[in-house]
């Protein structure tokens, strides 16, 4: 995609655009809010005299707003240049988080963030989508550069809610409340934020919040799919083999020597996956031929990835491959041929279990970094799926008795959250610690932390 340049006179205050009001359709809001505190600024464009006192249009001679009962459509009539609608902060802020829902047939709409002014030219960050993928410039010096750019399954053809996040120079993009990837950069300053289009095209936007508080890439919406359409949202496909939705279900069809995968990928800390299962054929009667599969990062092996199947055999029994087996306790149970079971996976504080309805058939005490989880068949086996659902939980607080010789140590749970200390790691993640304290021997208290949990913000699940 080109990218065109910015019409560049210096804004003010002077520069407002007419408030006319005209009523458009109305268009359903995604309302997919990923983070935890309030938002400093937010404008959901349903009073014309707010957003006109509260943004600059930098082109109003060839930019347009039109205003419906909660959007704003944007007109950029001219030929050549992009433009933008800014607002000023008050205070330039090096952490923060930004999120808009867009509406848009074309390419190159999205946000520009850490908006500066330098020699006459307008400098900043621009998150656009462009036809199903999110680009990442950086616009400096009348120039433009194309910092990333990746296409994912959680990227729709023209209505998204697109959001930023920045923590000092690591940047965090995300399209429908799911991380997409990360991306360092601190060569510009704080700045001011905006919504930008491009020549000749026409974006609706609704919803535009600010917020002071970055986010971390394993923070992801909750996932539902029912399988009633074939639009397959989320999945992304890998393998051999063929699918199709039968009943509103998945079904999975994989020949001898062939493996289907359907996987959400999402970096997980602890998460739990929920699904029914319905196996029609399976002739592998050593390994899993079909269920769910789990794929973590290889501390060992940054080129490679650990890989974990949880599914049945042709004896009728669950098994699990890509387990150390002296980590692992399994139990072995008789599925029903031809009946519906729910599968549960659960990871949780490096304890790994997997249920059959309600009945606990393994777990195993291990650590990993997951990125993605999902289902698959394998071997010539046929096989359903329905009402899958992917989600965070809530962080926990673990009690273990600690035994060290010397001076002993324990974590003090702290009651005021703006004493804990954060961290946050190579992916983005935030990662709580703990006040030390010499003791003799006592609990060790092992604390995740006790964040709001994200889906409490959430009001819709995924279309």
């Amino acid at each position: 995609m080109i990218i065109a340049g910015i019409l560049q006179p210096v804004l003010n205050r002077s520069m407002r655009v007419d408030t006319h009001l005209t009523m458009l359709p109305f268009l359903m809001l995604l309302n997919v809010l990923i983070v935890f505190s309030e938002p400093l600024f937010h404008d959901d464009f349903s009073n014309s005299y707010f957003t006109a006192t509260s943004w600059i249009l930098n082109d109003p001679n060839n930019g347009t707003m039109t205003f419906s009962e909660n959007d704003i459509t944007l007109k950029n009539s001219h030929q050549y240049n992009s433009i933008i609608l800014l607002h000023s902060l008050s205070k330039k802020y090096q952490n923060f988080s930004i999120s808009t829902h867009i509406v848009s047939e074309s390419a190159g709409c999205g946000i520009f963030f850490n908006v500066n002014t330098q020699a006459g030219r307008i400098n900043g960050y621009a998150a656009l989508i462009s036809f199903e993928k999110v680009e990442l410039l950086k616009f400096s010096s009348g120039t433009h550069t194309t910092l990333a750019s990746h296409s994912s399954p959680f990227i729709k053809s023209s209505d998204n809610v697109l959001t930023v996040s920045r923590k000092d120079s690591l940047m965090l993009l995300f399209c429908n409340g799911f991380f997409l990837y990360s991306y360092c950069d601190n060569e510009l300053p704080p700045g001011d934020c905006a919504i930008m289009i491009q020549p000749r095209t026409t974006t609706v936007f609704s919803d535009f919040e600010f917020r002071s508080t970055p986010l971390d890439s394993v923070s992801f919406k909750p996932f539902f799919d029912n399988f009633s359409k074939p639009h397959y949202f989320g999945w992304r496909k890998s393998g051999s083999g063929f699918s199709s939705i039968v009943d509103s279900s998945l079904e999975m069809t994989a020949h001898h020597n062939e493996r289907l995968q359907y996987t959400i990928d999402q970096p997980m800390q602890s998460f739990k996956l929920v699904t029914d299962f319905l196996p029609k054929k399976i002739s592998d009667p050593d390994s899993s031929a079909c269920g769910i599969v789990i794929m973590a990062y290889d501390n060992n092996n940054s080129d490679s990835s650990i890989c974990i199947r949880v599914g049945c055999t042709n004896e009728q029994s669950y098994s699990v491959e890509g387990l150390p087996e002296v980590t692992m306790s399994k139990n072995i149970l008789k599925t029903e041929d031809s009946t519906w079971k729910q599968l549960r996976l659960i990871y949780d504080n490096s304890l790994l279990r997997f249920y059959s309805d309600d009945n606990l058939c393994f777990e195993s005490n291990i650590t990993l970094r997951f990125k993605s989880a999902g289902l698959f068949s394998s071997k010539g086996s046929v096989v359903r799926f329905d009402n899958f659902t992917l989600e965070r939980l809530e962080p926990a607080v673990t009690i273990r008795n600690v035994s060290k010789s010397g001076s002993e140590t324990h974590a003090v749970l702290l009651t005021d959250k703006s004493n804990k200390a954060v961290w946050t790691d190579l992916m983005g993640r935030s990662i709580f610690t703990l006040e030390a304290k010499h003791s003799r021997r006592v609990p060790l208290l092992m604390l995740n932390g006790k964040n709001k949990r994200f889906s409490d913000n959430l009001r819709k699940k995924t279309e």
